[in-house]
Formats: C-alpha cells, structure tokens, sequence
C-alpha cells in the first residue's frame, strides 16, 4: 500500500503542481504572460505512458489548476464546489487524452493541432446547462 501511494505522489503531484501554478497567470495576478508557457507540461507529458495515464494525469493537472483558481465557489455552495472540483478536470483530461493518442499516430507533428483542441474544449466547457466559461486561458491576458 505505501509504495502504491508512493507511486501514485511520485506519479500525479507534479501534474497537480504545475496545473494548480496556472492560477496565478489569471488576474488579479500580473504573470499573464506565463500563461504561454504553462501548457509546456502537457505537451511533455503526452510524450509518454498510456492513453489511461495521459488521461490520468491530465485530470489530476486540471484537478490542481481548478482548485487553486475555483476555491472561492467552495464557500458559496460547498456542494456545488466539490462537484466543480470532480467534474471540470474531465475536460483537460480528455485534452490530454486526445493529445497522446495524436502523438502515438502522427508524432510531433500532433502538437500542431494542441492549440485547435485546447480551444475546442475550452468553448465546450461553456457550453450547456453545466458550462462553466470561466478560467479559459485566454481570461490569462487581460493585463
């Protein structure tokens, strides 16, 4: 059980790490021009593993990004904010997912189409009676 935890730590916290440090190129933060760099992890990590792993990790990354930038919904509707919690890393985890499966057929020729994709989800992540169009990378460049 310890070295399954271990791996899983090992494993996941820096996706957490790196998607929860997206918050801060949001405002009322002045670092909006580290939003173009803070996408880098995911083409990296699409570069390896499993379709079940790219999938994995690019929830837990999504996980972190939506905690540090959603916490404040926790203390108007603490249901509502657990759900946010569970359900919106779905999105960058399918990205992800989708981003690996490209690079397994098509190599690096994959990361062409990121942009298209992250764009794509992002637009649908607002949509319908569960859309939630805030925190798109894109809010990153007000300043």
């Amino acid at each position: 059980m310890k070295q399954y935890t271990y791996k899983l730590v090992r494993q996941y916290l820096p996706a957490v790490i790196a998607g929860a440090l997206v918050s801060f190129t949001f405002p009322p933060y002045h670092f909006g021009f580290a939003a173009y760099f803070c996408l880098i992890p995911l083409l990296y990590w699409s570069r390896t593993g499993t379709l079940k792993q790219a999938f994995k990790t690019g929830y837990w990354w999504g996980f972190g990004f939506h905690t540090a930038g959603l916490y404040w919904i926790i203390i108007g509707t603490a249901l509502g904010g657990v759900m946010a919690l569970f359900y919106l890393p779905l999105y960058s985890g399918v990205t992800l997912l989708l981003l690996r499966w490209l690079y397994k057929r098509y190599g690096s020729l994959s990361y062409l189409m990121f942009p298209l994709f992250w764009t794509a989800i992002e637009y649908l992540r607002g949509l319908g009676v569960l859309g939630f169009p805030w925190m798109s990378i894109a809010h990153t460049q007000s300043y």
